[in-house]
């Protein structure tokens, strides 16, 4: 599920720390805007993991595609698992030394979704690891060693 985190590589994408001009950059923009609010499956992943590589180290990058903000929120709330995790790798690097990007996920309601999406992993990852049988077979928990002596002794 979290396999963008571990840096696991994005094929077809080509490393490009900033757009090189701002003609190019303008229709790259546009179009990673489109795909994202008119998309749908593999088109929207695809434009979400661009916002994604492109806002890794350039702040140009971030204050450019600023307006990607909304449709990925929108992409968290209503996309898949795999869509969700792109959403959220995407917001994180749109935030990452841009308070203006930080401000406009926080009032367009990012939160909420972010928060869900995260519990969900990790109820999820729990039940990965611990199955439902389980929790019956943990031993039961210990008392730790009271630093007041026994009754008895007072």
């Amino acid at each position: 599920m979290f396999s963008l985190l571990i840096g696991s590589p994005i094929k077809n994408l080509k490393p490009e720390p900033d757009m090189d001009t701002p003609s190019r950059a303008g229709e790259e923009v546009d179009s990673i805007l489109n795909r994202l609010r008119s998309g749908r499956g593999s088109r929207r992943l695809e434009a979400a993991r661009e916002v994604r590589r492109l806002t890794r180290t350039s702040s140009n990058n971030r204050r450019r595609l600023a307006g990607a903000v909304e449709p990925i929120v929108a992409m968290l709330r209503s996309g898949s698992a795999e869509d969700a995790e792109a959403a959220l790798l995407a917001l994180l690097n749109l935030a990452v030394k841009d308070e203006s990007n930080k401000t406009k996920i926080i009032d367009v309601g990012a939160l909420d979704p972010l928060i869900n999406f995260l519990d969900r992993q990790t109820q999820s990852y729990r039940r990965t690891l611990l199955p439902p049988s389980s929790p019956s077979r943990l031993p039961p928990p210990t008392n730790p060693p009271s630093p007041l002596p026994p009754r008895s002794l007072v």
